[in-house]
């Protein structure tokens, strides 16, 4: 399980915006679920979720970009450093960065449940397997 690093995880894409556009006039899905990452031209502000910006639909982006100012965790950190992030966070999305501080994407706590499900699945596999062919030997 050490394999993994942040990259592995990426969630699905958010939608990139810039910091002076108002909600409203960027075509969006409507699903509270929806991300948007908040840039001053390339430099990455923060988050910031679709939920939220339903009910203010006149705001700008930056505005609610700094109500969620999580920092980036860099794209290869190791699993262990994702959980403890997480866990002392409880942000839903979490933004990674590669080492000269773009923004790559975002992890989500279903992501990382996603990724870990798949490989735990595979590796039971591997065990019944394994273990189907030593007791057939």
């Amino acid at each position: 399980m050490n394999r993994f690093t942040v990259a592995d995880l990426l969630s699905l894409p958010v939608t990139c915006v810039q910091a002076n556009q108002c909600y409203r006039d960027v075509p969006h899905s409507g699903d509270a679920t929806t991300i948007f990452a908040v840039f001053d031209g390339d430099r990455y502000l923060g988050l910031a979720a679709e939920g939220q910006l339903a009910l203010s639909p006149e705001g700008v982006f930056a505005e609610f970009a700094a109500l969620r100012r999580v920092e980036p965790l860099p794209g290869n950190a190791p699993l262990e450093q994702v959980l403890e992030y997480i866990r002392r966070t409880r942000e839903e999305h979490i933004p990674v960065a590669d080492e000269k501080g773009r923004f790559l994407g975002t992890v989500s706590q279903a992501s990382l449940f996603s990724v870990l499900v798949a490989y735990f699945d595979a590796e039971l596999r591997r065990h019944d397997i394994a273990a189907s062919v030593f007791d057939n030997t």
